[in-house]
């Protein structure tokens, strides 16, 4: 009898070990739980918010002197103790010597030779928005952030809205005008 005892009072031991467990399992699922729901609907209204400057390095849809000379411009902005940025692009008097450099010679007869052949427009931009606009879709499937999206365009002579001055050679800083 002692024996049946015995195995019946580890048993009733085992049966409260099981009972607290299963008690502080459920309890620490159900907490979690909470913390799921709350964390997911919180993300969803407080999503953080993230900018993503997309930045390329390209021509410009289509050739013009004008761009050439943008583009020319934007090499020399960024060193505001480079000769060409401080007697060159704020002195219009010098202006012309922009497109009379080397550089602009060689890239004037490229483009004379290139965009007629290629029907006048380069693909470039259209594919690089194609890709922009795939980078957002896939970024705008993450529920935990919100996206902001521009893009920067290095030597993109059609397009200076887009260009990364940093004196703000075309564009105020925003805000300001």
């Amino acid at each position: 009898m002692l024996r049946i005892a015995n195995i019946r009072k580890k048993a009733g031991a085992m049966s409260t070990v099981r009972h607290g467990r299963y008690c502080r399992c459920r309890a620490c699922a159900l907490i979690v739980l909470a913390a799921l729901v709350m964390g997911i609907s919180g993300s969803c209204l407080l999503r953080e918010k993230v900018g993503v400057l997309f930045v390329v390095h390209g021509g410009f849809d289509h050739y013009t002197q004008q761009a050439v000379w943008d583009a020319g411009v934007q090499q020399f902005s960024y060193d505001p103790n480079h000769p060409v940025y401080k007697q060159v692009i704020w002195n219009a008097a010098w202006w012309s010597m922009v497109l009379q450099v080397e550089t602009s010679l060689m890239y004037t007869l490229k483009y004379d030779f290139e965009y007629p052949r290629i029907g006048g427009t380069d693909p470039f931009g259209a594919i690089t928005m194609q890709q922009m606009d795939a980078m957002e879709q896939a970024l705008d499937r993450n529920a935990r952030f919100s996206f902001a999206y521009d893009w920067a365009g290095w030597m993109s002579g059609d397009d200076v809205a887009h260009y990364p001055y940093p004196r703000y050679i075309y564009n105020p800083p925003s805000g300001t005008g």
